[in-house]
């Protein structure tokens, strides 16, 4: 039977509770135990093509029940004679294992869990990394704000003189990172134009961490990936931009695969209510804009004549965009 070895592991659990209350041992020394028993649980379990639900939440149990083990032989040092004071101590010690059995077998199934999706999605570690406390954006912008132009900020005053109208602006650009989320092949953005093509990554993260050599590594990659599916594309770069710094080795990387890197740089306000035109069925077009929990607003692009990013719903109606309307059903 499938099954047998979570039975059998169970049985075994006994008697290892049994043996284990001979033992003078330390509550970490439980702890460490439980960790090494459950994980032997799980890849035997594995190994028997057990579903992960029924690995995971008896593996939390048995934690649970290793881990407390010691407050129980605790209670039962003290489990003798008629004192009243003491039979009182026992069932509290008894009350409060039985509050952190449920405590650590909750905590034990959630790990249990995450752990097996970083197994099947490391990028999701990316996720992990970000601290959101560091979000610090404003719903309103100024005049001010909205007509700075970004592209000032990565050029020098002559180089942005210099550039003609559509090399300023004429770029076309991909948010894989949004609609494709973790088959994004580490790049988050592609933008281009008749000249030329970034693959940007983006990396997002508290202060405290480190950006290290294997996300520049991973980005080279995805390069190289895109330049041998459109070999039609022949100045094809890659850029890094970070809130965070990078390692010296992951500096040396990017500099010996001319990898354009921009450190530390904030997360500013930026206009994000997509202003999109559409024909409907009756072919007469539509002016919708798009906010950031609707469910189209990841698939809808901007790349169209008289479409835009908008930083609030007010500038969105002064410029005839309504918001979609919801489908009700047939009447």
């Amino acid at each position: 039977r499938r099954l047998s070895i979570i039975e059998d592991y169970k049985n075994s659990l006994d008697n290892l509770k049994n043996e284990l209350d001979k033992r003078a041992i330390t509550p970490a020394s439980y702890i460490t135990l439980a960790e090494a028993y459950c994980n032997r649980l799980i890849a035997d379990a594995y190994r028997k093509d057990i579903k992960q639900n029924e690995i995971f939440s008896v593996a939390a149990r048995i934690s649970a029940e290793l881990q407390t083990l010691y407050l129980e032989t605790l209670a039962k040092k003290l489990e003798w004679g008629n004192n009243k004071a003491r039979e009182h101590k026992v069932t509290s010690i008894r009350l409060l294992r039985q509050k952190t059995k449920e405590q650590i077998e909750e905590a034990n199934l959630f790990k249990y869990q995450l752990e097996y999706l970083l197994a099947l999605y490391p990028q999701l570690q990316d996720i992990l990394d970000i601290e959101y406390s560091d979000f610090k954006l404003q719903t309103n912008a100024s005049i001010d704000d909205i007509e700075h132009d970004s592209v000032k900020d990565y050029l020098s005053r002559e180089e942005f003189t210099n550039l003609s109208e559509s090399e300023k602006n004429n770029y076309i650009v991909e948010y894989t990172g949004i609609s494709e989320k973790l088959e994004d092949l580490g790049r988050d953005l592609i933008a281009k134009n008749t000249l030329q093509t970034f693959i940007i990554q983006c990396k997002y993260w508290a202060h405290s961490k480190t950006i290290h050599e294997k996300h520049i590594m991973q980005l080279y990659g995805t390069l190289m990936a895109y330049k041998i599916t459109h070999p039609e594309e022949k100045n094809v770069s890659a850029v890094f931009v970070t809130s965070t710094n990078l390692s010296h080795m992951a500096k040396e990387f990017a500099k010996m695969l001319n990898i354009k890197v921009y450190e530390k740089i904030p997360l500013q306000n930026y206009p994000r209510i997509k202003c999109n035109i559409n024909k409907d069925e009756e072919g007469q077009y539509t002016y919708i804009y798009h906010l950031p929990m609707d469910l189209s607003y990841d698939v809808t692009k901007i790349d169209k004549n008289g479409e835009f990013m908008a930083f609030t719903v007010e500038e969105a109606v002064k410029a005839g965009f309504r918001r979609s309307y919801k489908w009700h059903g047939e009447k």
